[in-house]
């Protein structure tokens, strides 16, 4: 596992590398979805395009403000981008986009983008896997080597986990939760049910937004569960770390949305 790679004597990060391709192989597969959806190619692309720098500064305006709004010792470990964060900011970009620039239901819309949510989470976990990003705690000693374990000697000295590790005391065969793993199964899982569910809408009869809240609340939940595994330092007097305060706020929030939209749709 390391955290970049060397070309022309160019230092190249590979959370980069794989971010990019997340980005593009979504972009290419909207483009595919288009020829059933039939939105303007050309709006389509300024709406991709303008996303980037929306999910960017989301990730690092969340990262701020929830370092601002905890102890000042953990600003060491939540210095990187959050994946919430981007998430959130690039929704509400959407919803707007949708409505303003596209002029059709913003329900509808991210039903149809529905699946880049899950797709590019999924992607961009195997990113935090190779360049020691996102860590998980010590499993307990009654497991053993697994598929979702890892020993710390696992990680290239130069990656946040290695350090990390070290500065805690911990042995090359000790081993620790597979977190990124753990993120990529329930995002393939979520995937699954999205895409069915996209899949199914008419035969179902979903209203538009069900898809799209549901993989919303799906990752939510599944974050906040996920999260009590990963090697991060707790709020005082608190079972949580920051993101997962935020995280469960984000869920209460599709939860009701969730609910809210299907009981609009039955009375109609």
């Amino acid at each position: 596992m390391y955290p970049h790679f060397t070309f022309l004597n160019h230092s190249i990060s590979l959370w980069g590398v794989v971010g990019l391709f997340a980005t593009t192989f979504c972009w290419v597969l909207l483009y595919y979805r288009n020829k059933s959806t039939g939105y303007d190619g050309f709006t389509l692309a300024m709406f991709l395009i303008h996303g980037i720098p929306v999910g960017l500064f989301g990730a690092y305006a969340t990262n701020a403000v929830i370092t601002a709004l905890t102890s000042s010792q953990l600003h060491s470990q939540f210095s990187g981008m959050t994946v919430s964060g981007s998430i959130v900011f690039c929704l509400i970009y959407a919803y707007v986009f949708a409505k303003f620039k596209l002029k059709v239901s913003p329900l509808k819309f991210l039903d149809d983008i529905a699946f880049t949510l899950p797709l590019s989470i999924l992607i961009g976990r195997f990113a935090c896997l190779l360049v020691g990003c996102c860590f998980g705690h010590a499993s307990p000693e009654t497991i053993e080597s697994t598929l979702f374990t890892l020993s710390v000697g696992s990680y290239h000295a130069d990656t946040p986990a290695a350090l990390y590790y070290q500065s805690q005391g911990f042995s090359s065969g000790t081993q620790v939760w597979n977190l990124p793993l753990l993120f990529i199964i329930s995002s393939t899982v979520i995937l699954i049910v999205t895409e069915y569910l996209y899949r199914r809408k008419q035969p179902l009869k979903l209203a538009h937004g069900v898809v799209f809240i549901t993989a919303g609340a799906s990752y939510t939940f599944a974050r906040f569960l996920i999260e009590f595994t990963r090697a991060e330092q707790k709020i005082i007097n608190s079972l949580f770390n920051p993101w997962q305060l935020f995280i469960l706020l984000l869920f209460f929030i599709t939860l009701y949305w969730l609910i809210k939209t299907v009981k609009v749709s039955q009375q109609h």
